[in-house]
């Protein structure tokens, strides 16, 4: 009974904060990063910012810049986020749902940040907060909860709020480094 109860009220809840207008369109929120355009988009007047590319690596390689791209790159939505090597990811549908929680998408390609910030190209400064999910380097996003959201955060401290997707695991913390010598002259041998 508590349950259906916490659940109908709830529904009442997001029922009544969804109702904020958001704005988009092809020139709306378009801001210069150093890869290239972006576009985002307001709401409740926050500028949001999802998904965009702060480096790119191989398997078990470092981290590089990501290439530029030509024209505005779409950043409306949360991007990959971390393979996870333990089973945490089967879905509970009551708590799921009570929790409003996601998971998103897994990819290697994950190295991805979201901004929310009360204004753009407006010449004023903005501290900025940076925040990074917990799952002790082993699980976790930057989107699984509502809660995870920056829009209030900037919106109540007019911060620029800053949360990212990173690579996990061994993916993220396997150093072959010392490797690579021994590579090169097995390799260097052979010839």
């Amino acid at each position: 009974m508590k349950s259906s109860i916490f659940g109908l009220l709830l529904i009442a809840f997001v029922a009544i904060t969804s109702h904020a207008q958001i704005t988009t369109g092809e020139n709306i929120a378009v801001t210069n990063t150093e890869s290239g355009k972006v576009r985002g988009y307001i709401h409740n007047s926050i500028y949001t910012y999802k998904g965009i590319p702060y480096a790119e690596a191989k398997r078990f390689e470092m981290p590089q810049k990501p290439k530029p791209w030509q024209g505005i790159r779409s950043s409306m939505s949360y991007g990959p986020v971390a393979p996870l090597t333990d089973p945490t990811t089967s879905v509970q549908d009551e708590s799921e749902f009570a929790f409003h929680h996601d998971w998103g998408y897994t990819n290697e390609d994950c190295l991805r940040l979201n901004i929310w910030t009360s204004g753009i190209n407006d010449g004023k400064k903005r501290p900025v907060m940076f925040w990074i999910h917990g799952g002790g380097f082993t699980a976790g996003s930057s989107q699984e909860l509502p809660s995870y959201d920056g829009e209030n955060l900037s919106k109540k401290g007019d911060v620029v709020v800053v949360s990212i997707n990173h690579r996990l695991n061994i993916l993220g913390f396997l150093d072959l480094s010392a490797y690579q010598l021994i590579l090169v002259y097995s390799t260097l041998k052979q010839l």
